[in-house]
């Protein structure tokens, strides 16, 4: 069980699923290839930016969500040269704005730039949590490397598909680089494992009504046996929210 921000986010297996073991020696199995692999890092991505979103959307609810797209002028090749100048230039804004940004960002190859010239140019797609109002030619001014695009946010719960969508685009990022990067201090999502919490919480889930999402698939238990999943999304209230962190307090 994973709580991120409002949302609750439930696994029932309908295997038990141990945790806290050694796994035992066993057969060796054929190696995955590499697109299994690079989907199974994609879904891994895509539910950890999904949780880090959930988690962070209503902790700055003063400030409106801001979509941010940098792009270089030259061609940046090296993904460790564009997160240098990008972490410069947020050094500078935070600076202008006397804040610290809380951000995730994701940096993508900029797709029309490589199938017309060939070049695999990096640029930044960034989420800003407390971003304050700042003029389009001041901030263009800042970044001084290139372009900018700013988007507003309107539907949080929109944002999370929004970002999702990058991630599949990458099959072009290096295999041992981040795919996305986050600024200090952004609340992380809770993991519940604790029997005695769940069933708890189990509890108050009737108050909670009908998940908003859910779905069943085979999912793999770690000596390669189907486990069959349902996994469900609710939408949780503050007092409940304060519930889980009180029995995580406790238990």
């Amino acid at each position: 069980m994973v709580v991120a921000g409002d949302y609750l986010h439930l696994y029932k297996y309908q295997q038990s699923n141990a945790y806290g073991y050694t796994k035992p020696k066993r057969e060796k199995r054929l190696p995955n290839t590499n697109e299994e692999k690079t989907q199974s890092h994609l879904h891994r991505t895509k539910k950890q930016v999904r949780l880090l979103l959930q988690s962070n959307l209503n902790i700055h609810s003063h400030y409106r969500l801001q979509f941010v797209t940098y792009t270089f002028r030259k061609e940046i090749t090296n993904l460790a040269d564009a997160n240098k100048l990008y972490k410069d230039f947020t050094l500078r804004l935070n600076y202008h704005l006397k804040t610290k940004l809380k951000y995730l960002l994701v940096p993508e190859i900029q797709p029309e730039r490589a199938k017309k010239y060939g070049a695999k140019v990096w640029h930044f797609h960034v989420i800003y949590f407390n971003l304050p109002q700042i003029y389009y030619p001041k901030l263009y001014k800042i970044w001084g490397h290139g372009g900018i695009r700013v988007k507003p946010m309107n539907d949080p719960d929109h944002l999370v598909n929004y970002v999702a969508k990058y991630f599949t685009k990458q099959d072009d990022h290096d295999k041992n680089k981040k795919r996305f990067v986050t600024s200090r201090g952004l609340q992380r999502p809770w993991e519940f494992r604790d029997e005695q919490v769940i069933t708890e919480f189990k509890k108050n889930l009737d108050e909670v009504g009908k998940p908003t999402f859910e779905k069943t698939y085979n999912a793999k238990t770690w000596d390669g046996r189907e486990n069959e999943t349902t996994y469900s999304i609710y939408k949780i209230t503050p007092d409940q929210k304060a519930l889980l962190q009180n029995l995580k307090s406790v238990l």
